[in-house]
């Protein structure tokens, strides 16, 4: 369970999109696990900025970009990038790469255990080098840490959708993605996860997305939870009504058990003040209300986040003695859904309704 943030903690300088301050940092590669939306994302911004970078790709990703470029849409219009990628067992890590988690939170787990063990040139394993956690929930960065010993925990905020392998569309207008990042963990932090810290941020406003650095990231991640808890919202039937009625029963939920468990929540205004917000313009191949789930339910994944995000609801209330019935029936009814290979729409309101009854 993730630990419980001082409210008070100060946040540390902002970046915006502009150049950071003070000197230069030496460029690190940033390695990308995982080439969905967000993983896409980055390493086309990254490629097309020039901050070195490899994407790490597998299956039908994998196959795709060997042969051709990431195809990139937003709002300027479509382009091809030919991004540097890889297979897991192709890449030699070096000791000033960062690992860039970019999996879905569900396979999270796996791949820190994949990479923690890895070997890296001139000694050292993939434990010594820094992780940017830019997983939805609340529980990858115990799992990081559990492993590594530099952990970066990222709360992205980024309008991209893929459907289709080495494709990705964002409405970003600019900035590319706003993130909010900061040290996992319980400080004090050495001066190493500082600098990989500035490093990272760096690296993020040379592609054209918003840095904003705070010392503490908990609290971002649990404003992420209260709107990815309506990402499942999305993949149900029903009228818009029936849905949008749900939706703010499940947030009002999910926002009581927060408290319950005493963690405190940001207020995403300091963030827009300090870095300003995604502005979303019309762009190919995005349409509104097609969440990272809806996406994954679409793609017809073998997984889905839920378990992550509402059932991270679920399990806080559980351990802290509050109900949470409509989060545990929208993780029960996506769950089966999921498990039955079924796609958007197959589930509806009326399904979670009669669950929460039940």
């Amino acid at each position: 369970m993730p630990r419980t943030p001082d409210p008070g903690a100060a946040s540390a300088p902002v970046t915006g999109t502009g150049p950071v301050p003070g000197p230069a940092p030496t460029p690190r590669r940033l390695v990308v696990l995982g080439a969905g939306a967000v993983g896409l994302t980055l390493a086309a911004r990254a490629t097309e900025a020039g901050v070195p970078v490899l994407l790490v790709a597998r299956g039908a990703a994998l196959e795709r970009l060997r042969t051709a470029p990431v195809r990139y849409a937003d709002p300027d219009g479509v382009r091809e990038v030919r991004v540097p990628v890889a297979a897991e067992d192709e890449v030699a890590l070096e000791p000033s790469d960062v690992l860039v988690l970019t999996v879905k939170a569900q396979q999270a787990e796996d791949a820190l255990t994949a990479w923690a063990y890895r070997e890296v040139a001139g000694g050292g394993l993939g434990a010594d080098l820094p992780v940017v956690t830019l997983q939805n929930g609340l529980d990858t960065e115990r799992a990081a840490l559990r492993r590594f010993t530099t952990v970066l925990s990222a709360s992205i905020l980024v309008p991209a959708q893929s459907f289709a392998p080495g494709e990705v569309a964002t409405a970003a207008a600019g900035p590319a993605a706003v993130l909010t990042l900061g040290p996992a963990g319980a400080g004090p932090h050495p001066p190493a996860t500082h600098a990989a810290l500035a490093d990272v941020a760096a690296a993020l406003v040379a592609t054209g997305c918003a840095a904003h650095v705070v010392e503490d990231a908990a609290p971002w991640k649990a404003l992420k939870l209260l709107g990815n808890v309506l990402n499942g919202v999305e993949v149900l039937a029903g009228d818009e009504d029936a849905r949008a009625a749900l939706g703010r029963e499940v947030v009002e939920e999910a926002r009581a058990v927060l408290d319950a468990a005493g963690l405190a929540v940001a207020d995403g205004a300091e963030r827009e003040r300090a870095v300003g917000a995604v502005r979303v313009r019309r762009t190919e191949g995005w349409e509104p209300g097609r969440s990272s789930t809806f996406q994954s339910f679409a793609r017809g994944a073998a997984s889905v986040e839920t378990d992550h995000l509402n059932g991270e609801v679920v399990l806080l209330a559980r351990l802290h003695g509050v109900p949470a019935p409509l989060n545990a029936a929208l993780q029960r009814v996506l769950g089966r859904a999921a498990a039955r290979g079924e796609g958007p729409g197959s589930a509806t309101v009326a399904d979670v309704r009669a669950a929460a009854a039940g």
